[in-house]
């Protein structure tokens, strides 16, 4: 039985697959994959130290408690002298406007002194870290922008290139900085207390050659993405079901559109 505040993210017809099918390979000939771990919750997984429940396509990141962080933890070993690239699809449906979801990376296992975020909340994403505890934002202290789209998954991918690191919003780049080393090989996706976050799929793989073009120009999150755009009317809809596109409807039913 779906979830009530989620009957359906994605459907699948033989032509979204196909289509999906050219995406995937086509990006493959363009960057070089090689997979480290891929999940997109079609299939039931035992997942360590998570919080929430698995759907049908989505994995529901649910922290009804207003003292922890609601987390799904994925340790898998990345080596970093090689190029790779984290990435996920992330949505918020229920909190206040400073509720907050995203990927932590590089974290020391079972403890939460040490690792890197990249996040976001409406209108604003911030990357930073956390050493031995105390909690440093330099990176990219919270930060304006229009790239992301409320109620909407949007795209968070880590790219590690060289000695860079490159970050990006739904396939805009939005920070290019010095990649530093891990604290640790634990990684996960979170959101924070008193919400609810969908997560789309979960991605890790390494990148095999450099012809992938990392983008040298960040987007500043000035101009309005011109990709999908929520039809928000005059008054904010204040449901928790999902359309089954990317936007998350406010209704009881999903949109079959």
């Amino acid at each position: 039985m779906m979830h009530p505040y989620l009957t359906q993210f994605l459907k699948i017809s033989p032509v979204n697959v196909c289509v999906m099918f050219i995406l995937v390979c086509s990006r493959t000939f363009l960057i070089g994959q090689e997979v480290i771990y891929f999940d997109d919750f079609t299939t039931q997984k035992e997942y360590y130290n998570s919080c929430g429940k698995h759907g049908n396509g989505y994995y529901l990141l649910s922290n009804p408690s207003t003292e922890y962080i609601g987390i799904l933890s994925l340790d898998k070993y990345i080596d970093t002298k090689r190029n790779f690239e984290l990435e996920s699809k992330l949505a918020i449906t229920s909190g206040d406007a400073n509720q907050t979801t995203g990927i932590i990376w590089g974290k020391t296992t079972n403890s939460s002194d040490n690792f890197y975020s990249f996040s976001f909340k409406k209108s604003y994403f911030a990357i930073g870290k956390k050493v031995n505890g105390n909690w440093n934002s330099s990176i990219v202290p919270w930060k304006y922008t229009t790239l992301i789209k409320e109620h909407e998954y949007n795209k968070l991918t880590i790219r590690k290139i060289g000695n860079s690191c490159y970050f990006y919003i739904n396939d805009e780049l939005v920070h290019k900085g010095i990649f530093e080393s891990f604290y640790g090989q634990s990684n996960c996706l979170y959101t924070t207390p008193n919400s609810n976050g969908y997560v789309g799929y979960i991605s890790i793989k390494y990148l095999t050659n450099n012809t992938g073009n990392p983008g040298n120009t960040v987007n500043t999150g000035n101009t309005v993405n011109t990709g999908n755009t929520v039809n928000s009317g005059n008054t904010a809809n204040s449901g928790n079901t999902a359309n089954s596109g990317n936007t998350v409807n406010s209704g009881s039913t999903a949109n079959s559109g």
